[in-house]
């Protein structure tokens, strides 16, 4: 029997079409829950299993996926993006601990992504974003992060940038090892991290105060910092990725 305090409970949402259940089916694959990995349009994918849904290649359920990492068992409720099904959304909402916000990097934020975002927020539900589908064409990082900050608010900070976009994503790299990273992304990677510790010292009067005494944090009260941050919603970390091509950025 799994201890309740070691269970996370994380609702997949976002506009139809972001890619949400290929990257549930990117996590369980990637997880090794599963050793084959299934296509919307072969109608083979975990998540739709109902036959309209298979149909139809759109889900029309929540359903609930499961893995076990790090000693916790993480359950991904898939939920429905179109609006006609925003009472399965609902109702996963009011069963998880955070949510994952998928955003389709050609088609930016939509209608549905505002949405689901707003009905998050208005339970205090930590947020993060997977800027998914980095591979195709036509799409452009600093563009789809101007326009995550522009309608969700400056406090969303990226914690991973891809080599490159379009045909050109072989791999995305952490900010907090910014090591071997391409020279074309190393500066904002290094950049980047810089103005995360600004946030994670903010999350703790005495932090802050050594910090801006010119006291360095310990990577220790980093990952605290942060970890508070995200939870009470001062940060919101955006990953870009693809669940189709390699699970890039699926971890």
């Amino acid at each position: 029997m799994q201890e309740v305090a070691s269970i996370r409970n994380i609702a997949l949402v976002g506009h139809s079409a972001s890619g949400k259940t290929m990257l549930a089916e990117a996590i369980l694959y990637k997880n090794g829950t599963i050793n084959r990995f299934g296509k919307i349009e072969e109608g083979n994918t975990v998540s739709d299993f109902a036959s309209d849904e298979v149909k139809r290649a759109v889900s029309i359920n929540t359903s609930i996926l499961n893995i076990t990492s790090g000693g916790k068992l993480i359950n991904f409720l898939d939920t429905p993006g179109y609006a006609d099904f925003a009472g399965d959304l609902i109702s996963a909402l009011s069963a998880v601990d955070s949510v994952a916000l998928v955003l389709s990097a050609s088609s930016g934020v939509e209608v549905g992504s505002e949405r689901c975002f707003n009905f998050a927020k208005e339970r205090n539900l930590p947020v993060v974003i997977f800027v998914n589908k980095c591979d195709k064409e036509n799409t452009n990082m600093d563009a789809i992060l101007d326009r995550i900050k522009e309608r969700f608010g400056s406090h969303c900070m990226p914690f991973n940038l891809p080599d490159g976009m379009s045909g050109n994503l072989n791999k995305v790299y952490s900010i907090f090892d910014s090591a071997g990273a391409p020279a074309n992304i190393k500066p904002k990677l290094e950049e980047t991290y810089k103005n995360i510790i600004d946030f994670a010292a903010e999350s703790d009067d005495k932090l802050l105060e050594r910090y801006l005494e010119g006291g360095q944090l310990s990577q220790d009260e980093i990952s605290k910092g942060l970890r508070k941050s995200v939870r009470e919603g001062n940060l919101i970390p955006v990953f870009f990725g693809s669940a189709t091509k390699d699970q890039i950025g699926v971890e």
